[in-house]
């Protein structure tokens, strides 16, 4: 904001505006608009964009996470199957990165085989409740090896997707929800326990679910896109064809934890291999997937989530800015101060840097610090020559990221 200030007696009165936000590179000196008194600054950063696209997910952080579980396993057993704490620890990974990433986290855990089996559930606290879009991955192995394709990449590629969401900070439209069953191997066990309890009015607000199992092979040359729902499937099949790369279509009816959204009506889609000469084997490790494969499966993942969950992107980050005292006055050949403060009113904290225009000939002013993060003040120092004239003098000036 920026208010017009009354003078003070002197020689030479220099009344101290407050700064306004410009939305491109601030020049010092710039004749800027003056905001009403009062008003919030608004910095550089677009409401909600229309044109929202994911992000690029980088393959080193989905390899660190397939890593993870190698881990978890080489620690428990050499598995992560359900009932083994492999699996458990694997949940407690996932569930604290999405924690730590602003996510509505539960664990929900049900009983198969004498068993404690959990599935990891994450809502973005964004977005209309009433229409979710809704993307998921088995988390367990068998007991025969560690399950990094099987499905580690699945998990992987979800969690990813989730955390790119809170990076990006997105306002979508409708809500999004991330899940990673426990017990698929021993038939949706997991999946199919969170579905049958949810209730018919709850399966209503889902639109749709995307399952993903099996993704990062390393030799992985084509992708299996889900037929299920043919709309959906599309989204996919067109993010493939512009880049060149190869799909088929894949109807896993009973084999994966789509099936347990099938049975109650609930459009499904997703991506899948069945081409693993490590499946269910010893050998599938981390030396069973690759990086270009995980690459490939996981952006093509967060493309039809932005793309489905509808028009979004990341929210206004605003900052007001004020000056204490408002006015000040000074002969000519001397200066004046005043407090510029700035306040965040929406979102992150931001770098706001200041500068200053409309001074009489031969003033300048100096910001210290010239930079700073909303939320913190600056001494703002207006100087004056033998030479410059008597007046009254509205200072503007510029506060950007």
């Amino acid at each position: 904001m920026r208010k017009r200030l009354v003078t003070l007696a002197s020689a030479l009165a220099l009344a101290v505006g407050a700064l306004t936000a410009s939305s491109g590179s601030a020049v010092a000196g710039a004749d800027a608009p003056a905001a009403p008194p009062g008003a919030t600054v608004r910095s550089a950063v677009p409401d909600a964009a229309t044109d929202a696209q994911a992000p690029e997910i980088p393959a080193d952080n989905l390899m660190a996470h397939l890593r993870e579980f190698q881990g978890i396993a080489d620690a428990n057993g050499g598995n992560r199957a359900h009932g083994r704490p492999g699996f458990k620890a694997s949940a407690d990974y996932v569930k604290g990165r999405l924690d730590a990433a602003g996510f509505t986290t539960t664990l929900q855990p049900f009983t198969y085989r004498n068993a404690t089996g959990w599935n990891v559930v994450a809502e973005w606290p964004h977005g209309n409740p009433d229409d979710v879009v809704f993307a998921g991955a088995h988390l367990d192995g068998v007991p025969e090896g560690p399950g990094i394709n099987d499905n580690g990449s699945g998990s992987a590629a979800v969690l990813e997707t989730a955390l790119a969401v809170s990076r990006a900070d997105l306002r979508p439209e409708k809500r999004l929800r991330f899940a990673w069953w426990g017990a698929e191997e021993l038939g949706l066990i997991g999946s199919r326990h969170y579905a049958d309890g949810l209730g018919q009015a709850e399966l209503d607000k889902i639109d749709v679910y995307l399952n993903f199992d099996m993704v990062g092979q390393k030799d992985t040359t084509r992708w299996g896109v889900y037929s299920h729902t043919p709309s959906v499937g599309k989204v996919f099949k067109d993010y493939f064809a512009a880049r060149d790369i190869g799909t088929f279509d894949i109807k896993w009816d009973g084999s994966s934890d789509h099936s347990s959204f099938t049975r109650h009506g609930v459009p499904v889609s997703g991506l899948g291999s069945a081409d693993d000469p490590c499946y269910h084997s010893a050998c599938d490790d981390i030396d069973n997937v690759g990086p270009r494969a995980m690459g490939i499966a996981a952006n093509a993942i967060a493309h039809t989530v932005w793309e489905l969950a509808g028009e979004g992107g990341t929210p206004a980050r605003d900052f007001s800015v004020s000056v204490d005292p408002s006015a000040g006055s000074t002969d000519p050949g001397g200066s004046t101060t005043a407090t510029v403060g700035t306040a965040t009113t929406a979102g992150d904290v931001q770098r706001v840097s200041l500068t200053a225009g409309g001074l009489p000939e031969g003033a300048t002013a100096s910001f210290e610090p010239e930079s700073l993060t909303s939320g913190e003040s600056s001494v703002l120092t207006v100087a004056t020559t033998a030479g410059t004239p008597p007046g009254t003098y509205p200072v503007h000036g510029d506060g950007h990221r």
